[in-house]
């Protein structure tokens, strides 16, 4: 199992042990992280999975796509280090991952 840590809109810790599958879109969508509301279902249409990745994992992760980035620049609240969940596949590499959901 992967464990990460998503951190909500009222400061909460939701700490997910998590299948090395999948994109994190799905393990907060099927553990109900709020704020992940994900609207498009991961085809990256809508910006409404998107996190603040800490800083010190953000580049840890593979760099994202120019459709991503195109897709982060129109969230209402943009802030550095920000990555669409729909867009991280699960892998044991995440394992200790912090994520902020930021405000909308």
């Amino acid at each position: 199992m992967v464990r990460v840590v998503f951190v909500t809109q009222e400061d909460k810790r939701m700490e997910l042990d998590i299948p090395p599958s999948g994109t994190l879109m799905q393990a907060a969508r099927e553990h109900n992280v709020p704020g992940i509301e994900a609207e498009c279902g991961g085809c990256m249409a809508c910006g409404t999975c998107h996190v603040v990745v800490s800083a010190e994992w953000y580049n840890r992760l593979p760099a994202p796509s120019g459709p991503e980035r195109d897709i982060l620049e129109y969230v209402a609240v943009p802030a550095p280090n920000m990555r669409l969940t729909c867009q991280i596949a699960v892998t044991e590499d995440l394992d200790g991952l912090v994520m902020r959901v930021p405000q909308h």
